[in-house]
Order: structure tokens, then C-alpha cells, then sequence
């Protein structure tokens, strides 16, 4: 209040506290305590009812205790309103008295406690330091090299991708809306987003920083298509979408991968990156359908991940995604390249070729039962042998 008269160049009201024998203060003195107690409460409702998360819950009782403080300030100051009400009702009266001797037996408690805590200290803190010391001696007897690792913790992580209007990019307003009906954090958000020069392919700057501050992370899936170049680079009509993997390892898109790393570096913050995935798929040019070989896709995917590291870009989840088991051994590309591993589970259902519908098992299997899925290891460390497998 003070600064806002100081802006207006106005002189501050005295308002003087009152005296206990005086009357209540008026009302104007504790309007600044009211309006903190009213825009708490506001940020109390809108933040539970925007997100029900830990955190909003642990900010919502700092304000919850701020409104208390405020109140009893308010109370404290109408003293005398306050005995004047007590003195004309008798019920009033009958609650006071019994928390008045509530008051007493707590004040007492508390000064046994008190009491008690004092004799306590010097054997308590003698105690504490030898529970520290004993701990110490113990992690330092263990010796260099035996310090107690986790064990595997299973981990469950919720995501979504439901484009809008721009194809294969989900709205932010799209995941606050699903998060407040369903009072869900989503941990992983799902984009599209295919290689060109156009406006399309670029990397959606805005859709990330809203992902971020609504605590998920983007994973984009990085799709290498040819024809969306407008510049000299773009293949020919007779060969278009053909033998991507070849040209990345001839350079000939290292100008996109070098403004792509340039736009990645900016967002200083992670992001899963799943680069031409399902390289086994027919449906994709990126497949043996583009005359492309398992071997050009290990290889082109080593080249981009080494031009990555090669500027820097170390904010990148690299997520590599095979269609089918079949497909494992030979398009893993190494566990130095690889950070995630993802499955497609797809029951397609009646549009299989025997038109039959599979169960959850019967699709995962054929994957777990490949050493890199068991082991994490696969590709040219198999040359290693996996005892068991």
C-alpha cells in the first residue's frame, strides 16, 4: 500500500493501532490483510482445479497458511469487538471457557516438552553422532568399488499423440484439456514431424516450450522423407524417396542436419528423438520398399547420431523403433547409439493377412525373446555370445 501511495504522490493515512483499553481499528487497516487472504484463496481453486499434482497441493497449503496467518492478524486486531460479542451470548461464553482450559493444558504440555527436550539434547546429539560415525566407518570399510547399486526398478510412464490441424503435431491446449478431465500427468507427448526445407518440417519451438512447462517431454518421431526439399538436393521424380539412407551417408543432407542440430541446441532442454522408424516397414519409402538395406540403415543411423555428438547436441533421446522381431538383429544399430528401445504394437486385427486378432503376449514375445530386449545388447555385439538366448 505504501508503495502504490508513493506512486501516486499521495501522503499514507495514519490509521493508528489500537490500544487494548480502545475500541477495534477500523476496517480500512486491515484491507491489505483481506485482499492476500481473497487472492490466495483464488490461487488456491484455480491451481487445484487447473492441476491436481503433489506440487500444486504442497502450494496450495503454503497459501492455505498464509490465509490462516492473515486471519489471525484480522482476529487479533478485534479484540475488542470480539469480547463485546462473547459478554452478550451465554452459549459463546460456555466454548470460550472450555478453550480456555484447552489452552491451559496444552500450554502446560508443551512446557514439559520443552522441559524434557532440554535434559535430552547432549544425549541425543551424543547418540546421532555415533549413528553417523558407525555409518561412515561402515561405507568406508566396504573399499572403493562396493557402493550398493538399485536394483531394476520398473518404471511406467504415460504419453499421448493426438494431432489437430497441423498433421502429426498434438496441440498443447489438446494435452491441458485431457490432463484436467482426467486429472492425468502425461509424461511423454507425441509429435510428427517429417524432413524437408518447407514451413511443415520445421522444429515447432512453441509446441515444445508448451510441452515443457506442462512437465512432459516431446518425442519426436523423425520421419526422412525426400520430396518435401524444394532446393537442388531434392531427387529426381524417377527417384524419389529412394535410397535415403545412401544419401545421408554421402552428405548430401547435411545442410538440414546441421540447421536441425542448430534448432535442438536452443531448447537446452531433452527431447526423445525417433529417427526413421520402422526402417523394416514396407508401408515407408524408408524400407526395403525404397531399396534400402538393413546395412544402410545402421550405417546412415550411426552417421546421424555421430554428426549430432560431432556439434554437441547431447539433449537428444535417440528412440529406435523396429516394425517386427524379424527385423531385431539386423537393424539394431548398436547400444552405443541407441538410448530407448520402443515396440510396435499394433493389432491390426481383421486387416491382418489371416484376418485374426492377437493378444498382448502374442505380439510382445517374439520381441522379448531377442537378446537386446533381455540383455541390452544386440547388433554387432552378438559376436560377445549371449549364454542362455
Amino acid at each position: 500500500m505504501g508503495f502504490l501511495f508513493a506512486v501516486i504522490r499521495k501522503k499514507v493515512p495514519y490509521d493508528p493501532t489500537p490500544k487494548e483499553d480502545e475500541k477495534s481499528a477500523g476496517w480500512s487497516i486491515d484491507f491489505p490483510n483481506i485482499a492476500v487472504i481473497l487472492l490466495s484463496a483464488f490461487a488456491i481453486i484455480y491451481g487445484l482445479a487447473y492441476d491436481w499434482n503433489p506440487y500444486s497441493i504442497g502450494m496450495a497449503g503454503f497459501a492455505l497458511l498464509n490465509c490462516l496467518i492473515m486471519l489471525f492478524t484480522i482476529t487479533a486486531g478485534r479484540q475488542q469487538s470480539l469480547r463485546s460479542f462473547k459478554n452478550g451470548h451465554l452459549r459463546v461464553q460456555l466454548v470460550m471457557k472450555h478453550v480456555g482450559i484447552f489452552k491451559l493444558h496444552f500450554w502446560r504440555l508443551r512446557r514439559r516438552i520443552y522441559s524434557e527436550l532440554r535434559i535430552a539434547a547432549l544425549p541425543l546429539l551424543a547418540v546421532t553422532i555415533g549413528i553417523t560415525l558407525y555409518t561412515l566407518q561402515q561405507e568406508w570399510n566396504k573399499g572403493p568399488g562396493t557402493m550398493d547399486t538399485p536394483g531394476r526398478q520398473d518404471i511406467f510412464l504415460t504419453g499421448i499423440f493426438s494431432p489437430g490441424a497441423r498433421q502429426g503435431i498434438t496441440p498443447a491446449d489438446t494435452v491441458a484439456a485431457f490432463r484436467k478431465r482426467h486429472r492425468q500427468q502425461l509424461d511423454i507427448v507425441s509429435l510428427y514431424l517429417p524432413w524437408g526445407d518447407r514451413r511443415e518440417c520445421d522444429l515447432p519451438v512453441g509446441t515444445l516450450d508448451s510441452i515443457y512447462k506442462q512437465g512432459s517431454l516431446p518425442m519426436i518421431t523423425w520421419e526422412p522423407w525426400q520430396t518435401l526439399f524444394d532446393g537442388p538436393k531434392r531427387p529426381a521424380t524417377a527417384e524419389k524417396e529412394k535410397k535415403i539412407f545412401q544419401r545421408i551417408v554421402q552428405g548430401n543432407y547435411d545442410g538440414f542436419l546441421d540447421k536441425f542440430c542448430k534448432e535442438l541446441k536452443t531448447l537446452t532442454r531433452p527431447l526423445f528423438l525417433r529417427f526413421a522408424h520402422e526402417a523394416d516397414n514396407p508401408s515407408y519409402p524408408w524400407s526395403p520398399t525404397g531399396e534400402n538395406t538393413a546395412l544402410e540403415f545402421t550405417a546412415a543411423w550411426r552417421y546421424v547420431h555421430d554428426y549430432f555428438s560431432n556439434r554437441n547436441v547431447f539433449n537428444v533421446i535417440w528412440v529406435w523403433n523396429p516394425w517386427k522381431a524379424t527385423a531385431v538383429d539386423d537393424y539394431f544399430p548398436g547400444t552405443a547409439y541407441v538410448d530407448w528401445i520402443g515396440v510396435t504394437i499394433l493389432n491390426y486385427g481383421r486387416k491382418n493377412p489371416d484376418s485374426t486378432w492377437y493378444t498382448m503376449h502374442e505380439l510382445y514375445d517374439p520381441f522379448h525373446s531377442k537378446a537386446v530386449f533381455r540383455s541390452g545388447s544386440a547388433g554387432d555385439d552378438r559376436r560377445n555370445g549371449f549364454p542362455g538366448f
